[in-house]
């Protein structure tokens, strides 16, 4: 968590708050981008090792709930794959609201050779520095579950310069 966000595991309950974000996405095509979180140095260092790959990384829209709970039921915590950790990014509201305001997903959606970072917001979040904050929030909550994984892959569009800023 942050002072501005709260993340959760991520669960079916969400469904609708990850459709809003899913049915939104504009599919990107072009380059893509594989950044490394390294952890070989006893602290955390933010900046990434690049890798430049060519191959898209989209999934693109999803046109139905039903194609959305697919999505989301091959991400949900799972005791077989306990290297697949992956939270709903919510807006923190006052004490007195009842809803917090889900704006996108963060996490690790596959470990095979090696743990992959996701992350994905709703435009309504963009620019705003969330995504930032988030992926720092859970790669340091990562590492501390996992000191095993030696580092975080994450693949981006080559053409999308704010997803590649985050990292």
């Amino acid at each position: 968590e942050t002072t501005r966000l709260k993340l959760e595991l991520i669960d079916l309950a969400h469904l609708e708050g990850f459709h809003r974000i899913w049915q939104t996405q504009t599919p990107r095509n072009g380059g893509e981008s594989r950044h490394r979180h390294d952890t070989s140095h006893q602290s955390y260092n933010p900046r990434p090792l690049k890798r430049v790959l060519t191959k898209s990384s989209s999934r693109g829209v999803s046109t139905s709930i039903e194609e959305t709970k697919t999505r989301i039921t091959g991400i949900l915590p799972d005791p077989a794959r306990p290297g697949i950790n992956n939270y709903s990014v919510f807006i923190r509201t006052p004490r007195n609201q009842d809803e917090s305001h889900l704006i996108g997903i963060v996490g690790v959606h596959k470990d095979d050779p090696v743990p992959e970072l996701g992350y994905i917001f709703h435009p309504s979040a963009w620019g705003k520095g969330y995504a930032t904050e988030a992926v720092d929030a859970f790669v340091r909550h990562y590492f501390a579950l996992r000191p095993e994984a030696a580092y975080i892959e994450a693949k981006v569009d080559g053409k999308n310069g704010p997803s590649i800023r985050v990292l």
